[in-house]
């Protein structure tokens, strides 16, 4: 039984690692100077997908609100359903929020927000992407609530 425990947390930690390296390689950090949101640069971070730089598609996006702690897992579970016929391909997109500033953002000041990401973020991966009209926003406790 113990031999058994081991195997599995080995393969799970090596699987886990290898998620974390592919994240690594495949993405792209940047920052945006918000006129709506005036606390400074905004880091994102974009994952494509693998076969975007060989392919003439467009592709749905998905935004990822605290991008600091889901982005990785976003990436991850993409991968890990990307041979499902259900869930297509996706450009992932994760919006890094500082605490308390998110909870800010996502709840009493959420119009600004909003605003970044209708009249800046968006029409920015839009703008520098080959992009599908479907757009995702996935947030974790309030950002969820904000979604």
């Amino acid at each position: 039984m113990k031999y058994l425990i081991f195997i599995s947390l080995f393969l799970l930690s090596a699987n886990l690692q290898a998620q974390n390296q592919l994240v690594q390689t495949a993405t792209q950090n940047y920052s945006i100077n918000s006129q709506y949101l005036k606390d400074g640069a905004t880091n994102y971070y974009i994952h494509l997908p693998s076969d975007y730089e060989i392919s003439k598609k467009s592709y749905p996006v998905l935004y990822v609100l605290d991008g600091q702690m889901h982005f990785t897992s976003a990436v991850a579970i993409q991968h890990s359903l990307g041979n499902s016929t259900d869930v297509p391909e996706m450009i992932i997109v994760g919006i890094e929020n500082s605490y308390p500033k998110r909870k800010d953002l996502v709840w009493r000041e959420k119009e600004r927000f909003v605003s970044f990401l209708s009249n800046e973020l968006i029409p920015l991966i839009d703008k520098k992407y080959r992009t599908k009209p479907e757009r995702i926003v996935f947030g974790w406790e309030m950002g969820s609530n904000f979604a």
